[in-house]
């Protein structure tokens, strides 16, 4: 086994070392899927990265940061890091994104949730002479 040692003869001096921990990049070692859910089902989107990473990670839905509520929760737990959405409703719909971030970068992956949901319909009715003609619309 081999060792260097540097000696350093510097006059009326200081000599600081300065050890920085080597974090590496964020890297996902499972990213987020497309899902598909039926309105009133529970839904968990998540991900999962080294711990050794280190990261910060946030949540966003259509580019806005989510935030907790009685609707919302979450969760990291070592590699692991989740959304669950309690009740979804058609509102829920959207692209899903997930940022880790640390001193050495960042990264993301993202997903789209559709959800099947009870819409409601509107029929209008126009009397034009003896014709009705009906147009749908969904909401």
């Amino acid at each position: 086994m081999f060792s260097l040692v540097f000696l350093l003869s510097v006059p009326k001096a200081e000599v600081s070392i300065v050890s920085l921990p080597l974090v590496p990049k964020p890297v996902f070692s499972s990213e987020l899927q497309d899902k598909q859910v039926k309105e009133g089902d529970n839904l968990t989107l998540d991900v999962r990265m080294p711990a050794e990473c280190k990261a910060e990670v946030t949540w966003f839905k259509d580019d806005h940061a989510l935030k907790e509520d009685h609707h919302i929760t979450i969760i990291s737990a070592g590699e692991m890091h989740a959304v669950n959405i309690f009740n979804v409703t058609v509102k829920d719909e959207a692209v899903y994104r997930c940022v880790a971030t640390n001193g050495a970068g960042s990264v993301s992956t993202d997903c789209e949730v559709l959800v099947e949901g009870t819409r409601k319909l509107f029929l209008t009715s126009f009397f034009f002479g003896n014709q009705i003609s009906c147009f749908r619309k969904f909401t």
